[in-house]
């Protein structure tokens, strides 16, 4: 049948471009653009599918400290060895992976969206919304929208545009010790992944959940944060890289190497990353004693 046909030229496919690209020493870029166009495959998404097949992966940082990254590779980390390159940059990027910024024209573009919805739901267009129905829930985000917007408001009117504010204000704006909401939001995230449309109302929730756990997590933690409003804009300045450095430790990999040129005094890298290395080499390590460490 023209089924059978179809799925066996897939699997045909699948085949000559795995072949191709595991027997490879390096595919660069142009490799993979003729893999691309003769077996009429996306080389980026190929190359991620086949690399657990694969004993060396390179990846940018934030696919490790992006939250919505981390979730397509998570599987992969587990009893790997993670290499952080340049890692004297590592600090930086860590922290703006916990930093946030909400523009208040886009929260109310949200709280439009939100509406929208609601009048969705209504109209029976929508399957999901148990969470969003059960005790009126989609009324208890509206409310929370409302609230947050009329604070974020009054801080931009009263607030100096240089004036940073401690990140305890993070827990009043966005009332952080609301725990029936973490129920609610997720749900409502589902219902807007389920349109694969990207939207403002999507991208606070996303951001309201993550202050959600990491209050959860810690309920001192915003004292690593600042807060400072600009224009029609609230940000969320993250001053803590331990907060995405214990994310990645809980992926469990089996051991983590910094590498840069530029890392010493050593001792203020694990003092922000609250986190002490076994082994720390100045130089380039005797790599006999080395691999039998790491048994490699």
């Amino acid at each position: 049948t023209d089924n059978i046909k179809i799925e066996m030229e897939e699997n045909e496919k699948e085949n000559v471009s795995k072949n191709f690209l595991l027997q490879s020493v390096i595919n660069d870029i142009e490799d993979l653009k003729v893999v691309g166009k003769s077996c009429k495959i996306c080389p980026y998404y190929y190359t991620k599918s086949i690399s657990n097949s694969c004993e060396v992966v390179v990846l940018s940082y934030n696919y490790l400290t992006d939250r919505e990254c981390r979730r397509s590779i998570e599987e992969y980390i587990d009893d790997s060895i993670l290499v952080f390159d340049e890692a004297h940059n590592l600090i930086k990027v860590l922290e703006e992976a916990s930093t946030f910024s909400i523009d208040f024209k886009h929260l109310e573009k949200g709280r439009e969206e939100l509406t929208n919805i609601k009048d969705q739901i209504i109209a029976g267009k929508h399957t999901t919304v148990d969470a969003l129905t059960k005790n009126e829930g989609i009324l208890q985000l509206e409310q929370l929208m409302d609230r947050i917007k009329i604070r974020i408001c009054e801080y931009i009117k009263t607030e100096s545009k240089t004036k940073i504010l401690p990140g305890e204000k993070i827990f009043e704006l966005f009332e952080c010790n609301n725990g029936q909401m973490d129920y609610i939001a997720e749900s409502l995230l589902q219902m807007i992944g389920e349109t694969k449309l990207k939207s403002y109302l999507e991208k606070f929730f996303v951001i309201f959940i993550q202050l959600r756990k990491l209050f959860t997590f810690n309920d001192k933690v915003f004292s690593n944060f600042n807060v400072y409003f600009d224009d029609w804009s609230i940000h969320l300045i993250c001053l803590d890289s331990s907060i995405q450095f214990q994310n990645i430790l809980g992926l469990k990999p089996r051991c983590i190497l910094l590498a840069s040129g530029t890392l010493t005094p050593f001792e203020n890298m694990e003092k922000q990353l609250k986190y002490s290395f076994d082994l720390k080499f100045a130089s380039v390590p005797d790599l006999t004693s080395w691999r039998k460490r790491f048994n490699v």
